[in-house]
């Protein structure tokens, strides 16, 4: 459900974990590009978990990705 959905059927009780789902999606999105910039060598690991909202899902997933 989206936000206007859940607002336009009177569900407001559930704006949050719409929104927080929302965010969620969009730091998974933003790792995901972090980590293929680090990939392919276009920044440091270092930098990219810096700019991360989500650090420690960015270094779960640059492990994995080594091992």
């Amino acid at each position: 459900d989206t936000v206007a959905e859940l607002v336009r059927d009177d569900r407001t009780a559930r704006l949050p974990d719409a929104m927080r789902a929302r965010a969620e999606a969009g730091h998974r999105l933003l790792n995901a590009s972090l980590e293929a910039l680090v990939r392919g060598g276009r920044i440091t690991a270092a930098a990219a978990t810096m700019a991360s909202p989500d650090p420690v899902d960015l270094g779960r997933r640059l492990k994995h990705a080594e091992g």
